[in-house]
């Protein structure tokens, strides 16, 4: 029993992990009881444990516990503790995503930029379900719930290990202001349990996002003397407003409008004009402003007021073979994104060998036809390549 004798956080530490033994519970674990830091679950586990687990928000402790399904070993181990912090900035990029299905788990589109979860097995080959809480505002505003997938990182990208049971919180039914979500597949994508243990986040799979907004697409273009911008979004919930930013430079942006978000759960579409671009590039980002004050920035676009000559780009072997693509210019260059013709990043890894640039896929892209975006001193130049049957 957590809540019972225990009415304030306990902060764990390395070398001072609270350990619920065999056959132990939480009860009464909240806001005001619970555990800063890491818990260790040992031995049999009846239905779900969750772990009493959170951190503070400023000053004030925040209850946001991860858990596992049952299990019938005495000597079985699993420790977790939760990080309210965007993936990405731990070494979890929330941009290398499963790309295609996997047995039968789905492509994620998705993956919470807000906050994740260390879920460990310590001994033993354990194989359990793994439940994620969500809780509105912290976790960025979810909206339709029934959307929420739980994703594992492998080591090199998001996978989808599934979802679709949900789980009361905090005493209440689960809906947009909080819930557990539990994992349905194992680590080849097939139904289930988990039997890999990494970093855990909440995600999505479908197009109508119930994380926080997420850029579909943003893109610029010269029109009557000025710029007009153009962004997509798959769904906003919780956003306050979208500050577009200009840069002569690329580096030091300068905020020059401000558009107010609509809100829902839809696929929205947004405009903003520059009437006074500069000559020559200009660079251009979004700073999407949530209500409850995070905010994150889109990719950057750039548009080039007066004639230029594209750098001569190729990829070759194109077609590709879906593993590895290279490309060559006649001048320098970097590539910022790679993209599918539904517009979703891929992950990539990049290695230079002389004058050519190595491009290896996190994993083997199907058949299609793809677009890199490469930045210039001419400004943005794009190029398609094909991965073949």
């Amino acid at each position: 029993v957590l809540g019972g004798g225990m009415t304030a956080p306990y902060t764990a530490s390395p070398t001072n992990v609270m350990i619920f033994r065999d056959n132990a519970t939480a009860v009464g674990a909240s806001d005001n009881s619970l555990v800063i830091g890491a818990v260790r679950k040992v031995g049999r586990v009846a239905g779900t444990f969750y772990f009493p687990i959170g951190t503070f928000v400023g000053s004030t402790p925040f209850y946001r516990p991860s858990g596992i399904s049952s299990s019938l070993n005495v000597e079985s181990s699993f420790i977790s503790q939760y990080y309210l912090q965007n993936p990405t900035g731990a070494g979890f990029s929330n941009t290398a995503l499963q790309a295609s299905q996997v047995c039968s788990a789905m492509p994620l589109l998705n993956v919470s930029n807000r906050e994740f979860w260390i879920v460990n097995r310590e001994n033993l080959t354990d194989a359990v379900f793994v439940s994620l809480t969500w809780r509105n505002p912290q976790s960025g505003g979810v909206g339709n719930h029934t959307g929420l997938r739980v994703a594992r990182w492998n080591g090199t990208l998001w996978q989808n290990v599934g979802g679709g049971s949900f789980d009361n919180y905090l005493g209440a039914a689960p809906g947009p202001a909080s819930g557990a979500v539990g994992s349905a597949y194992n680590t080849l994508g097939c139904t289930g349990a988990v039997d890999n243990f990494s970093p855990f986040t909440l995600s999505s799979e479908t197009e109508f996002n119930p994380l926080p907004a997420t850029i579909l697409d943003f893109a610029g273009r010269l029109e009557n003397g000025g710029v007009q911008l153009t962004w997509r979004v798959n769904s906003e919930v919780n956003v306050l407003q979208y500050v577009v930013e200009h840069s002569p430079d690329g580096v030091n942006f300068t905020p020059i409008d401000t558009v107010a978000a609509r809100g829902g759960n839809r696929l929205l579409t947004y405009q903003s004009f520059d009437s006074q671009p500069i000559d020559g590039a200009n660079f251009y980002r979004l700073r999407i402003e949530d209500q409850d004050g995070s905010y994150e920035y889109s990719r950057v676009v750039t548009v080039r007021l007066g004639a230029h000559t594209p750098l001569a780009v190729t990829a070759y072997p194109n077609p590709s073979d879906g593993m590895h693509v290279y490309f060559r210019a006649s001048g320098s260059f970097q590539l910022t994104d790679i993209f599918d013709l539904t517009g979703r990043r891929l992950a990539y890894r990049t290695a230079s060998e002389g004058v050519d640039l190595r491009v290896e896929f996190a994993q083997t892209l199907p058949p299609g036809l793809y677009v890199a975006v490469l930045r210039t001193a001419n400004g943005v130049e794009r190029v398609k390549f094909v991965v073949k049957n």
